[in-house]
């Protein structure tokens, strides 16, 4: 099985995403991570599913929130799903 990075893809593809939705059981950081310059050029708003974090067990939360909030989203958690605005953002 051949895996990128989000932020390989979005180059490779040359498109400018609006949206994302992320469901990746357990590996959110990590895509999350992949994707970081595509989301500090581009500030799509995303919907990520969020699960136990593949290597702590715990909630992917933990990291994930973090890491949006420093690249300048607002996190809004509903159930399991995170919601995230640019800020800014209407």
């Amino acid at each position: 099985m051949e895996v990128t990075t989000i932020d390989d893809y979005v180059a490779t593809m040359n498109i400018e995403p609006k949206a994302m939705k992320i469901d990746i059981e357990g590996f959110e950081l990590y895509g999350l991570q992949g994707a970081k310059t595509t989301l500090d050029r581009y500030h799509p708003y995303l919907c990520i599913d969020i699960h136990e974090d593949v290597k702590t067990g715990k909630s992917s939360l933990l990291g994930v929130q973090p890491f949006l909030e420093a690249l300048g989203y607002d996190v809004q958690m509903k159930e399991h799903t995170l919601f995230c605005t640019p800020q800014g953002a209407e």
